[in-house]
């Protein structure tokens, strides 16, 4: 607070006044002061004038003195906390080498220091709250073990509840089913959601997203002379592509042929400039790269990725691949002993069982134990899907030709990439010249902002809905429990096929 006014804004730290009265009044100059002296208030100003390091001023007081000052006082404000926060104070020569690092402190890690200082939740509180962790929809169950291990013992979490993305998508949305499209920044993920399960065999990823089509947008404006020079590493020049890639970018034919637009740049410590150009086709075809994957290989080469078999895990014995091995050994003793006894002992009518010995290949081994009346391969694909392309592959590997009918009539498209306009009129329109007649819905429905809502947010707040069901209270895996039983907690109590 400013003595001579009482103003609540002070400039000056050290004296007590605002800046009004440092504008207008004597000020003194500190030379060779203290990096800490600040935080000391006026007592270190009253030893460094008795000391004479202080240089009284009558007319010299600039603007940059006062700028000069309120810097240092900033930095020598930010130096006390991180201090505070270390548990020792650096000396000068630290300081000065390390005043313009914003490093975390070494006693917590990185995810811990932002709970702390962005969350504003001390680590020692993290036992009373529990975390939702959302994971893809093809996942690698080593990460999952590991992430959920740095929740419950790395950060100390009271309780850890994991959820696939596109089955929290379906909560966010309020559907009971759907074929959630997931469009992000360097990936695009399509997968069958009926009832809270993805269905493994449904499941595809494929290699591009938001980010490829953002070059693509950016390769069109350098053929037509774009006049605002781009560096793609520099993150406000990435920024403003994406934004004109949100703004102008749109799948309407009936807006076809040269637009004028406008854009502002604006640089930190620059004049803003604003550009006005000519763009034509090049904003419905930098869209359209979704539909059209070949204009996607100027970014690099891409592929398509379907759900793998589990390779084992040492810490769960009892796997699937365990379960199969021991089905198949107890079907083999079975029929050895009907051999033995000549077939007598056994029900009227009852099928003869037929044991292979054959280990199964591996595009025929299904992931999990409870789906293996699932036949169908997880083949790898050599052409780049599109994504209706991608839409008809997933909805195809669906098992029931009811449930295919079901994911045709209801498709949810979720994530930050696929923000055009028009974009859900038109897969739509693609979709029905594609479905076959025995699959067609009456109606095809293609959600692109479920409930008004952005598409970014939807599988985020399907997770905080989840998390407050009345039944989820079985699916938390608590600290102890986790210490105890280990990764074979995941799966008693995912909510998935683990």
């Amino acid at each position: 607070m400013c003595l001579p006014c009482g103003d609540v804004y002070p400039c000056d730290h050290v004296r007590r006044i605002c800046y009004k009265h440092a504008w207008h009044s004597p000020q003194p100059e500190v030379t060779n002061r203290d990096p800490w002296g600040a935080s000391q208030g006026v007592d270190q100003y009253g030893a460094a004038k008795q000391r004479g390091q202080v240089r009284e001023l009558t007319n010299a007081w600039l603007p940059s003195k006062m700028k000069t000052l309120l810097l240092l006082a900033a930095t020598t404000a930010l130096y006390s906390f991180c201090s505070l926060l270390i548990g020792r104070r650096p000396t000068a020569n630290q300081c000065s080498r390390s005043h313009l690092r914003n490093r975390p402190p070494k006693s917590t890690t990185t995810k811990g220091h932002c709970i702390s200082t962005v969350l504003n939740v001390p680590l020692k509180d993290l036992k009373f709250y529990r975390a939702v962790l959302i994971i893809p929809d093809i996942y690698n169950r080593d990460h999952i073990k590991k992430l959920t291990n740095l929740l419950l013992n790395g950060l100390g979490f009271g309780g850890c509840f994991v959820l696939q993305d596109h089955v929290a998508a379906t909560f966010g949305a309020g559907l009971g089913y759907a074929c959630v499209v997931d469009v992000g920044d360097q990936k695009t993920s399509v997968s069958c959601v009926e009832d809270a399960i993805s269905h493994p065999a449904t499941r595809l990823r494929l290699d591009y997203g938001g980010g490829d089509v953002t070059q693509v947008f950016y390769w069109l404006l350098k053929k037509s002379g774009f006049p605002h020079p781009v560096n793609l590493s520099r993150k406000l020049d990435a920024m403003l592509l994406n934004k004109l890639k949100h703004e102008f970018c749109h799948v309407n034919l009936n807006e076809c042929g040269a637009q004028e637009k406008t854009f502002t740049v604006h640089s930190p410590g620059e004049v803003s400039s604003t550009y006005t150009i000519q763009m034509g086709d090049e904003l419905i075809v930098a869209a359209l790269s979704l539909f059209y994957p070949d204009l996607l290989k100027i970014t690099g080469s891409k592929s398509t990725i379907t759900q793998k078999p589990n390779p084992g895990d040492p810490d769960d014995p009892f796997d699937e691949n365990y379960l199969r091995e021991t089905s198949r050994r107890g079907g083999r003793e079975a029929a050895e002993a009907m051999e033995v006894g000549g077939g007598e002992g056994g029900d009227a009518g009852e099928e003869d069982i037929v044991v292979d010995d054959q280990p199964l290949p591996p595009a025929q081994i299904v992931p999990s134990a409870s789906s293996r009346n699932d036949t169908t391969a997880f083949t790898s694909y050599d052409k780049l899907l599109s994504l209706e392309q991608a839409i008809l592959t997933s909805i195809e590997r669906c098992q029931s030709d009811e449930m295919k009918r079901k994911m045709y009539s209801s498709i949810l498209i979720v994530g930050g990439g696929a923000k055009f306009k028009n974009i859900g009129k038109w897969l739509q329109s693609r979709l029905a010249l594609q479905i076959p007649v025995a699959y067609r819905p009456e109606q095809i429905e293609v959600i692109t902002r479920a409930k008004d809502m952005d598409p970014c947010m939807t599988s985020w707040k399907g997770a905080a809905l989840m998390t407050c069901l009345e039944g989820s209270g079985e699916l938390w895996i608590q600290h102890s429990e986790w210490n105890k039983h280990g990764v074979k907690i995941l799966r008693e109590k995912c909510p998935f096929i683990w």
